[in-house]
Parts: C-alpha cells; structure tokens; sequence
C-alpha cells in the first residue's frame, strides 16, 4: 500500500500525462515561447525543437521508469512554503546576476532570441504559463519522475545532481544553466524533506515571476556582473544548495524504504 502522502502513479497513466502536459505547448501557438522551456534547444537547426523535447521526456521518464510522484498539497508547515519562496528568490537573484555575466562574456544568441520572442508574447499568456504551466509541467517532469524514480535507487545528491543537469540541458541556452541549477537542486531538496513536489512547485513559480518581473528592474553594479564575482556567488549558492539536500535526506528516509513507493 502506498502512503497517503505520496502517489505513484502508473506508468502508463501519469507517465503519459506528463509527457502530455510537458508537450502540450508545442500544439498551442505562442504558448511555448512564453514557457521558455520549450522554445529552445541546444542543437539550433540540427533537431527541431519538438524533437528535442520528445527526446527529453522520453529520457527522463525512462530513467524515472515511467512513474511520476506527486504527493498531497496539504499538510506541509508555513516553514515550508516559506522556504520555497525564499529559494525561489535567492535562485532568481543568483541567476539573473549571473546571466548578466555571461551576457557580457560572451554571445548567447539561443537566449537572445527567446528573449525577443518573450516580449512579444501577450502579458496574461506570460503570466500564466510562469505561475502555473511552467511550474507544474517542470517540476511533474523533473522532479516528480526524474528525481523521485532515480532516488529509488540512489543517494539523494547523486539523484539531484542529475535532475539538475538535465532541467539545465532542457533549457537549451548558457545563460539559463546558473538559474536551473541552482533551482533543481534546491526543488529536491523540498521534495526530499516534504515528500511532495507541491513546495517545489511554489519555488519554481517563485523563481519565474521573480525573474521575469523583479530582477529586470534591479539595477546590479558593475564589480557584482564581472566574471570572477558572479561565478564565485554561483559556487557559493550552488554549494549551499548541495548542503541543503544531503541534510533533508540525511533526516529521511528513501521513498522506497520508509514503504512509500512500491517498486
């Protein structure tokens, strides 16, 4: 039996309603530039962008081995979602930083397009594929799959360190990898201590919002955008984020051991 406070579903269910929702954009005409995710891929005209997503979810959800965890939305401490806000800022922050950075080091011309076409994009469409689309298909995928399946079977930092690689590789542009990172990581880190995706989707809509319309307005001085600066705060976040998720897991318990998630 499985716990109340997780759900594995069955793979040929959520694991196709995943893939579905992640998918789904490209079937809705301006709905994956607004999303990012999906309006982008690392091999430019070499594979179509649609090919490249198809490519993605099949991996992850192979090496998820096809289930997806969700786990209750109710439940959790104020402690927790306060916690998802708060990583979902500092995530945003250290990323817009260095963002900034890399635009000034080099030509990122994946993420200056999509920046084009974002603006484009109607207001309400942005809004709501960043608290909502994005969020939930993101983190249904990477997290709720991805992490959770290869957690079964690995360490927890191990599990997040790949999690991470692949949300960053599906962003497709340099200038997203800090964000992503360092957002993935702290995501399995909330879904290893509260056993839910749910916080970590309040973090990644956190994270979106704040850098789609807060970090825009910041003025940052020069020294904080300079390389060394930027890549040693990444480090020192990063590192942190490390920290976090071995502590959440060093005080739980593997889904499959505690008789969470039936293999």
């Amino acid at each position: 039996m499985l716990a109340r406070s997780w759900a594995c579903a069955h793979p040929t269910a959520f694991g196709a309603g995943a893939a579905a929702l992640y998918l789904a954009p490209h079937l809705v005409p301006g709905l994956d530039v607004a999303l990012g995710l999906l309006s982008l891929t690392p091999l430019g005209p070499v594979l179509p962008t649609l090919a490249w997503d198809v490519l993605i979810v099949v991996t992850v959800l192979a090496l998820g081995r096809g289930t997806v965890t969700v786990g209750s939305v109710r439940g959790h401490s104020w402690c927790a979602w306060a916690a998802a806000a708060c990583c979902g800022v500092v995530a945003a922050v250290v990323g817009g930083i260095c963002g900034t950075a890399i635009a000034l080091t080099l030509t990122d011309a994946a993420f200056a397009s999509y920046q084009g076409a974002l603006a484009s994009s109607p207001a309400w469409l942005t809004v709501l594929t960043t608290i909502a689309v994005a969020p939930v298909t993101e983190e249904l995928v990477f997290r709720g799959s991805l992490y959770c399946g290869l957690r079964r079977r690995w360490p927890a930092l191990a599990s997040g360190l790949v999690s991470a690689a692949a949300f960053a590789l599906a962003h497709g542009t340099m200038t997203h990898v800090p964000v992503t990172i360092v957002l993935a990581l702290a995501s399995s880190a909330l879904v290893e201590r509260s056993r839910s995706i749910w916080p970590s989707v309040a973090l990644h809509a956190t994270a979106n919002l704040t850098t789609t319309f807060v970090v825009p307005m910041i003025s940052v001085p020069a020294w904080l955008v300079s390389a060394p600066v930027a890549i040693g705060l990444w480090l020192a976040v990063t590192l942190g984020m490390v920290a976090l998720l071995v502590v959440c897991s060093s005080r739980t318990e593997r889904p499959h051991e505690a008789g969470i998630i039936e293999d």
